[in-house]
């Protein structure tokens, strides 16, 4: 279990082998993925860079975070871990790309694909980067590729337990 401080929230990020069947994708809150906000300020424990990469689902309260990274087999059976390219598809000759996915013809030859970032390949044990976990207000933290179980926090007051908010 990895536990993240930040302010007077804390994250215990419990590493699992997988996404319980049944979870829903929770969408984006704009340009970011959010793991708690918080109560009053409208500041949140979110991630803001590589969102791509990252996916936060949820079964009832409970909350999965996914943070993206491919293993492939490589020659030689040398296993090593990727992060994937962007890319994009563009006509050769320059004709307008059809703006409904729908209306692309993949057989046309003049059809190419354009990698605008490069493949990055890392040795077995390479420790990856991963994605910051950012707030306003506290230092970032940093969550490495896998599968996490975000569990809901409580806290005590004299008339109920209740969800904590930062």
């Amino acid at each position: 279990m990895k536990s993240i401080r930040q302010g007077d929230v804390l994250l215990q990020l419990q590493k699992v082998a997988s996404i319980p069947a049944g979870a829903e994708e929770i969408k984006k809150d704009g340009n970011r993925i959010v793991l708690a906000y918080g109560d009053v300020t409208g500041h949140a424990h979110a991630i803001y860079e590589d969102t791509d990469n990252v996916k936060i689902w949820a079964i009832g309260k409970v909350k999965y975070l996914e943070v993206m990274a491919n293993a492939m087999i490589f020659a030689g059976d040398q296993e090593i871990i990727k992060t994937p390219a962007t890319t994009e598809l563009y006509y050769e000759s320059g004709k307008p790309f059809p703006k409904d996915e729908n209306d692309i013809d993949y057989d046309d030859p003049d059809l190419k694909v354009r990698e605008i970032t490069p493949t990055v390949f890392f040795p077995v044990g390479t420790c990856l980067p991963g994605v910051l976990l950012k707030h306003e207000e506290h230092s970032k933290a940093l969550i490495e590729p896998g599968i996490y179980k975000l569990p809901v926090q409580v806290e005590y007051t004299p008339q109920e337990l209740r969800v904590s908010r930062d």
